[in-house]
């Protein structure tokens, strides 16, 4: 009867034993994904801090470059854009780029500009007798003397 006792009792505690055995493995195996789900959130709240770092830094790379170079951005942009010249009208405080481009005619060349407004005014002063070649130049096709006043 002892006997029988023992193997009973050997016998319960070897399915208590496979029992114990499978909830330490169960236990190990939450544990581990517990900690790699830790492990992903702290990638995640690091990703994120190196993604703002990142964007922090490329703004301030940014800036710098512009204080640089101002015009950069201008320079890489299609023609189409015309940044370059939009830049120069705000930069030079003017309202449109005809203004912008006068001013700039004025100070890069005053010679060349004193030239360009005579020329206009002569135009503007000759415009009926101007006319009246141009007229005749279309009527003969040849080369027509024309005689113009110039004021001082």
């Amino acid at each position: 009867m002892a006997g029988r006792i023992a193997e009973a009792a050997k016998a319960a505690r070897e399915t208590d034993k496979a029992t114990i055995g499978q909830s330490l493995d169960l236990h190990r195996r939450a544990y581990a994904d517990l900690g790699e789900a830790i492990g992903k959130v702290r990638t995640r709240t690091e990703q994120r801090w190196y993604m703002l770092y990142t964007g922090i830094g490329t703004a301030l790379a940014v800036s710098l470059l512009w204080l640089i170079y101002p015009g950069w951005a201008a320079s890489v942009a299609p023609d189409a854009w015309h940044w370059p010249e939009r830049v120069a009208i705000r930069t030079m405080g003017e309202t449109s780029l005809w203004d912008a481009g006068i001013r700039l005619m004025q100070v890069g060349n005053p010679e060349g500009w004193q030239a360009i407004v005579d020329a206009a005014d002569m135009r503007r002063d000759n415009s009926e007798i101007i006319a009246a070649c141009e007229r005749t130049i279309a009527k003969t096709g040849q080369p027509v003397r024309c005689t113009i006043k110039v004021n001082q």
